[in-house]
């Protein structure tokens, strides 16, 4: 029985220890998103592009009518 529970808690560690990596990879992603967001929108300033996406585009996206909003 004493065996079954070593394993059982080393697995356990193990779980929790795969999670906690995960997490960090997620988050180091996130920022690195954010990041390039920000880049991608400096440039888009300097080019002088604007946002297009309307209230009515995210409307029809959220509806789940993409094809019309990519057709606008």
């Amino acid at each position: 029985m004493g065996k079954i529970m070593n394993y059982a808690v080393a697995l356990g560690l193990m779980g929790i220890g795969l999670l906690v990596g995960i997490e960090g990879n997620i988050s180091l992603i996130r920022s690195d998103i954010k990041r390039i967001n920000t880049n991608v929108n400096r440039i888009a300033e300097q080019v002088g592009v604007l946002d297009t996406v309307t209230d009515e585009l995210k409307s029809l996206i959220l509806e789940g009518k993409r094809i019309k909003a990519i057709k606008r």
